[in-house]
């Protein structure tokens, strides 16, 4: 566990400044920010991603800041793991205005998931009948405009057939996926 010590010494790798300076970020931020960076430092050694999965989570990060809709988010996160682990996936999310939820399977339908609109967004992956069921999880505050309040800011789910690793003993891509789709909100 990183102490206020630890975050001291990082910030003076900052370089001087004076609370006088406009410019100067709160410093509260900057501990915030330096506690958060060593975590995601820390959790990202856990992860032990491949080559392969580092590359497709760095794909997925550059082509959502690329692309300028929401629909290109989509099929990002419907093609990556299609084009990187050969791993056809169904995007269930809540639709902004009805909270709907709503099927994408490389293409949005405009009508409501029929049997699936009771399905539950689990905040934590979910095996359930050979399908992993990977929740993605809002930012709160940007969730608290919507016009409704999803269950413990969960806003969709990636469905896929679960990708096991045996020699790891679980499904370590799913779970790589969900710990980053945690971390997003965090």
């Amino acid at each position: 566990m990183n102490t206020t010590r630890d975050n001291d010494s990082a910030l003076d790798l900052l370089g001087p400044g004076t609370e006088e300076d406009p410019a100067v970020l709160d410093r509260r931020v900057l501990e915030a920010v330096v506690q958060r960076v060593r975590q995601k430092m820390e959790d990202y050694e856990g992860y032990s991603f491949t080559a392969q999965q580092s590359v497709a989570l760095n794909v997925f990060f550059d082509l959502a800041q690329e692309f300028p809709t929401l629909e290109h988010l989509y099929a990002i996160c419907l093609l990556i793991p299609k084009l990187f682990f050969g791993t056809e996936c169904s995007l269930y999310v809540l639709d902004s205005k009805s909270g709907a939820i709503r099927r994408c399977a490389y293409r949005c339908r405009g009508n409501d998931a029929g049997e699936l609109a009771d399905l539950p967004f689990h905040r934590e992956p979910l095996l359930r009948e050979g399908r992993l069921h990977i929740p993605i999880k809002g930012n709160h505050e940007l969730i608290s405009q919507l016009p409704f309040t999803p269950r413990e800011d969960v806003i969709g789910m990636v469905v896929s057939k679960a990708w096991v690793d045996a020699s790891k003993g679980a499904w370590t891509i799913g779970a790589a996926w969900s710990e980053r789709n945690r971390s997003w909100s965090g």
